[in-house]
This record gives structure tokens, C-alpha cells and sequence, in this order.
């Protein structure tokens, strides 16, 4: 599926119409101001939620992840 991109006004305003096209594994690029700001991907089925955690409480993630 090709990532859609939507403006924030649009993502808030369509809010639950978002997450039920994520939910079915849609991705979305947010745009606040012409740039990009968020990126909403769906959650892959497996993912090590808990590895996740402790790589980031150890700083083993790039910068990228923490917002």
C-alpha cells in the first residue's frame, strides 16, 4: 500500500476515519505548515514491544524514534 498524506486539519477533523484505514494497514504522512511532521504506520503483527522498550530506556535508537 502507497503511504497517503494528509494535512493535521484533515487528520484531526477525520480522526477515526484514520484510524480505522491504519487499523487496516494504511500508512499516513501528517503535514503541519507544508511539512512533515508525523508518520502513522500500522502496527506490524510480532513486534518485540518489550525489546523496543528497554532499547530505548538504554538509548539504542536513533534519534528518530523519540519524537
Amino acid at each position: 500500500m502507497q503511504t497517503i498524506t494528509w494535512s493535521a486539519t484533515k487528520a484531526r477533523n477525520e480522526f477515526f476515519d484514520l484510524l480505522t484505514q491504519v487499523a487496516m494497514g494504511q500508512s499516513f504522512i501528517v503535514e503541519k505548515d507544508k511539512k512533515e511532521v508525523a508518520l502513522v504506520p500500522p502496527i506490524k503483527k510480532g513486534t518485540d514491544w518489550k525489546g523496543l522498550k528497554k532499547a530505548r530506556a538504554t538509548g539504542d535508537l536513533p534519534a528518530v524514534f523519540y519524537g
